[in-house]
């Protein structure tokens, strides 16, 4: 993958591939070092977490974890993310927050699929004080890992 539309194709195709959101972070790194998204994108790769697609709304969406569904969720554990990074998704045009989710808006375009989600927590992230940033990047991955698909 040679450009970010590469990265967003693939993402918005495989959003479990999180050896891409690796790769993307290596990519910034080396075309803009000062992007804001380096770090979040890095931490969503190395926590392998991915965001849960609900049939029933066609969205796309992370949970937060201690949040009301937590303990009784079907749903992955990779689609959960820590709360003081939840509470700072941005909640502008491309995602809405509940009070237990945040997901992308519903009849978006497909370019605007997970991969959106993905850059607002990376930007969410990277707004955290430099101590959390390490402190959630230097955590394992999580145990339930889901394996990228192979294209």
């Amino acid at each position: 993958m040679t450009t970010l539309t590469d990265f967003r194709d693939r993402l918005n195709e495989h959003p479990e591939d999180w050896a891409c959101l690796l790769a993307l972070a290596d990519f910034l790194m080396d075309t803009d070092p000062t992007d804001p998204r380096i770090e979040g994108y890095k931490w969503l790769g190395q926590r392998r977490l991915c965001p849960w697609f609900y049939t029933g709304t066609k969205n796309w969406g992370f949970r937060w974890d201690g949040g009301p569904f937590w303990a009784l969720s079907k749903i992955s554990k990779n689609c959960y993310i820590p709360e003081v990074v939840f509470r700072k998704v941005r909640s502008e045009r491309n995602c809405k927050k509940a009070s237990s989710e945040v997901v992308t808006r519903r009849n978006k375009p497909r370019n605007h699929g997970p991969f959106l989600l993905f850059k607002s927590v990376a930007l969410a992230f990277s707004e955290l004080p430099p101590h959390l940033r390490a402190e959630l990047l230097a955590q394992p991955p999580l145990i339930e890992v889901p394996e990228p698909s192979q294209k």
